[in-house]
């Protein structure tokens, strides 16, 4: 399935949140996946999401790359681009699972000697830190489709995905 934003286009991406340099690429492309099909297809629908798959350098390439542009009311706005809202969705979802593998003897955490491992709340600030900000990329990418591409949507995504995590007692 070809997806909006691929691994190579999310590591070339400047001025993000990005991954270290050795996660497989098939991490990355299941990250992103995920973060379409739970995000970026129930918000925009399935037609005008296979469009935007397939029509990545077309009519939608400042819906994509992010763009400048005059509102109704003639404003200038500014829209980050849908893919700089995927990418730090994607990069969300590596916060959560990045380093766990899964054995035969069930998930487990890689650790090595020189690094040092982020606590539960740590963990779960940075994951919610940075399901802000893609949340906030992709409302500015929805006033855009309104505003500039007279697209309307009915009601909001059936899946938000996003959920905060706190220690109690």
């Amino acid at each position: 399935m070809k997806t909006i934003l691929t691994p190579q286009d999310f590591k070339k991406m400047p001025g993000i949140r990005k991954p270290g340099t050795h996660v497989s690429e098939d991490n990355l492309q299941a990250y992103i996946s995920e973060v379409e099909m739970l995000y970026i297809k129930p918000l925009v629908g399935d037609e005008f999401y296979i469009s935007l798959a397939t029509d990545t350098e077309g009519k939608y390439a400042g819906l994509l790359e992010g763009c400048e542009y005059t509102d109704r009311r003639g404003n200038r706005r500014f829209c980050p681009g849908l893919k700089t809202a995927i990418a730090y969705y994607a990069y969300s979802q590596y916060v959560m699972a990045g380093d766990a593998e899964s054995t035969r003897y069930g998930f487990r955490v890689k650790e090595e000697e020189y690094s040092s491992r982020l606590s539960s709340k740590e963990r779960s600030e940075l994951y919610n830190n940075t399901l802000q900000a893609a949340s906030g990329y992709l409302s500015e990418c929805r006033t855009y489709m309104c505003e500039a591409l007279d697209l309307h949507f009915e009601g909001s995504p059936k899946i938000t995905g996003s959920f905060t995590i706190r220690k109690i007692g």
